[in-house]
């Protein structure tokens, strides 16, 4: 395999590694009554997108993988 010019890889983890639709409606951008922690805080019934779970295990044996995200405290031991 191709050698990455590259040691670590950043991945978001809300739309990106984790499909986040199903609470889209509580985003302040799309409720302003809503808060980006009323968001968060429902990610349990995120769901992986297995395509880009099988792509990050790949990377892994090229480079270091983080997952990051936007998410607050508030939902912390959730994630």
């Amino acid at each position: 395999m191709k050698n990455l010019d590259y040691d670590v890889i950043l991945v978001d983890l809300d739309s990106t590694v984790y499909d986040t639709r199903h609470r889209h409606h509580l985003a302040p951008t799309h409720d302003r009554t809503k808060t980006w922690a009323d968001y968060a805080g429902a990610c349990l019934g995120d769901v992986p997108f297995e395509a880009v779970v099988q792509l990050i295990r790949r990377l892994w044996a090229f480079a270091e993988i983080h997952i990051i995200s936007g998410r607050d405290g508030s939902a912390l031991e959730k994630t």
